[in-house]
């Protein structure tokens, strides 16, 4: 059974996914399916999501960088 996705906003109101991918307490290891949980001791997916999830620091800056969206095909700056 799939989970429902539950997602927040930053300071910067960028919708952040609540998962292990944006969690603080995760730790990448070198296999791509599976990150180590520092709070639980576990192996677990990126796409999990435990009860004791923080937002890393990286989600909590995104949106801060003052970045633009341009158009692929004529580079015009369609979001300042």
């Amino acid at each position: 059974m799939r989970q429902k996705k539950e997602f927040v906003l930053n300071a910067h109101y960028i919708r952040i996914c609540k998962c292990c991918a944006s969690c603080t307490h995760k730790e990448i290891t070198r296999e791509r399916l599976t990150r180590w949980c520092l709070q639980n001791g576990e192996k677990v997916k990126p796409t999990h999501v435990c009860r004791k999830w923080q937002m890393s620091d990286m989600m909590q800056k995104a949106g801060l960088s003052g970045g633009v969206v341009r158009d692929m095909k004529t580079k015009e700056v369609l979001i300042n």
